[in-house]
C-alpha cells in the first residue's frame, strides 16, 4: 500500500535507494572453519544452515541492482573481505 501511495514498486525501491550494494558472503558458505568464531559478541549467531539460507535470500533480494557486488570466501579471511569492501567503495 505504501509503495502504491508514493508510486514505487519493488524494483524501483531496490534500484534507486542505494548507490551500491556490497554483500559479504557468510563464512558458512566456503569458510566453515571461521563460522561462529567468538570474535564479535554483538553479532547475530544463526546456525550454519540458517546462515546459508539467509545469505542466499539476501543475495536473491539484491540481484538486479545495477551496482551489486558479492565478496565471496575464496580468500577465507575477514581482513581480505574488508579490504575488498574499501577498494570497491573507493
Amino acid at each position: 500500500m505504501l509503495l502504491d501511495e508514493i508510486g514505487w514498486n519493488v524494483v524501483t525501491m531496490r534500484d534507486r535507494r542505494y548507490d551500491m550494494i556490497i554483500h559479504l558472503v557468510t563464512s558458512a558458505k566456503g569458510a566453515k572453519d571461521y563460522f561462529n568464531l567468538p570474535e564479535n559478541k554483538e553479532k547475530f549467531q544463526a546456525g550454519m544452515e540458517t546462515a546459508q539460507i539467509i545469505d542466499t535470500n539476501t543475495i536473491n533480494a539484491w540481484i538486479g541492482h545495477p551496482n551489486f557486488h558479492i565478496i565471496d570466501n575464496h580468500n577465507k579471511t575477514l581482513a581480505w573481505k574488508k579490504s575488498k569492501c574499501v577498494e570497491m567503495i573507493l
